[in-house]
């Protein structure tokens, strides 16, 4: 939910400059734990990889100033886009930096405090909500811009057999909108006969601090003449689901398929700027993993 299709390129093409740049330094190879929409994958690797793949992206974010939108009607449209982008893991002495492509949040740097076979216990600093500026839609031109803000916090994996559970609580860090969330993620992968598929549900807490600065409309930017109305957003629960589904095509290429779906909490769909309830997204890719 980051990203729209549109600016998806963007933000691949930022991550590849960020991992070009890390590489430099990749001198040790660690195996450590993944954000779970990696280990959830029957197919994923949790040292240090580099991969990289074009498909299409297909997604609805029924929020104003995701999507590149002139008109609230486009808004509520489906956005589609074929693109390049890239996802890596790399690991140097505990210290992690995560790109993934499938992830909540874009990129995820850490350390991994602690961990055995069955839990890995990380201390990260990521951004789960985007910045996006919802004045580039007409009618909300009263509106400023959400800046994204850097939060940190812990995150802790348990593996359970066939089944993964993720575990974070993050803060705000940057006193961009003092707030904090708290998430519990639960995976499970199959293997159907050549095909590794998975599902994954989740529940994320968003305080009212939080959704406040990304949803909320001060006075300030309250506009009488088009309509809009103050608005002050509170606490809430996003919940979501993904499925998945991935095959090898040879020993460095896999076709990977993913399709994903989140209800958004009454606290963000009453804000003006919000115009339905669900968000989805449809991927399908072709992976060259290094």
């Amino acid at each position: 939910m980051h990203c729209s299709a549109h600016g998806r390129l963007v933000v691949h093409t930022l991550k590849t400059a960020i991992a070009s740049f890390f590489l430099l330094f990749w001198l040790v190879n660690v195996s450590n734990a993944a954000d779970i929409s990696r280990d959830v994958r029957a197919d994923a690797r949790t040292d240090s990889f580099v991969e990289i793949g074009v498909g299409i992206a297909l997604e609805r974010v029924p929020i104003a100033g995701y999507p590149d939108a002139d008109t609230l009607s486009e808004v509520d449209g489906v956005d589609g886009e074929l693109g390049i982008f890239l996802n890596t893991r790399l690991d140097w002495n505990g210290l992690f930096l995560e790109l993934f492509n499938e992830s909540f949040a874009v990129a995820t740097i850490g350390y991994n405090a602690w961990g055995n076979d069955s839990v890995e216990f990380d201390l990260i600093l990521t951004s789960t909500l985007g910045g996006f500026d919802p004045a580039e839609v007409q009618g909300f031109e009263s509106l400023q811009e959400r800046d994204a803000a850097a939060e940190g916090g812990i995150r802790t994996i348990v593996y359970e057999g066939e089944n993964v559970i993720q575990f974070e609580a993050i803060t705000d860090l940057s006193s961009t909108h003092d707030g904090f969330s708290v998430s519990w993620q639960f995976g499970r992968h199959w293997q159907l006969r050549n095909w590794a598929t998975h599902a994954l549900f989740g529940l994320r807490y968003f305080s009212e601090d939080m959704n406040d600065h990304y949803f909320g409309v001060t006075e300030a930017e309250a506009n009488v003449d088009n309509g809009l109305p103050a608005y002050k957003a509170s606490d809430g629960i996003l919940s979501s689901i993904e499925l998945g589904a991935t095959r090898p095509i040879n020993e460095d290429w896999i076709f990977r398929s993913t399709a994903s779906a989140y209800r958004l909490p009454d606290s963000i769909v009453d804000s003006p700027f919000v115009t339905d309830r669900m968000a989805w997204l449809f991927g399908a890719n072709v992976v060259y993993i290094f």
